[in-house]
């Protein structure tokens, strides 16, 4: 769903990306409760984040059903190693990855209107540095 969001409506700073991030909750939430209506089972996954537990807990009192949390743990190195792989994988949607701007801006859009011949040698240079 957030994937969704960040291609059709991007971001241009972290405010913005919150409040795709509390969109698309919502949208988790309105669907949680369409299965609810229909006294249907459901899984919902999601990085639950205290700012929206109130409306989920709502739910769950409105239409009488129990949550089973499942907080998985570890080693913790382990952990951090396996979240730096994953940031660093190109299937990894990079909506995920950055924070102030999605789709990214085009490093040399910027530079379009500029003729090659007036940018200095130590420009150049910086230009083509991999970031990677």
């Amino acid at each position: 769903m957030k994937e969704r969001l960040f291609d059709s409506i991007g971001l241009s700073s972290r405010g913005e990306k919150i409040r795709l991030n509390l969109a698309a909750t919502s949208v988790l939430y309105y669907i949680a409760e369409q299965f609810m209506v229909c006294a249907l089972p459901l899984i919902l996954e999601n990085n639950f984040e205290n700012e929206t537990a109130g409306e989920i807990v709502a739910l769950l009192k409105k239409f009488s059903y129990k949550a089973i949390s499942v907080v998985l743990t570890g080693d913790y190195q382990r952990i951090f190693e396996r979240f730096c792989a994953r940031q660093h994988n190109s299937d990894r949607h990079r909506g995920h990855i950055v924070n102030d701007r999605y789709p990214e801006e085009d490093l040399f859009s910027r530079f379009r209107l500029c003729r090659t011949s007036i940018l200095s040698a130590e420009l150049r240079r910086a230009v083509w540095i991999s970031f990677a």
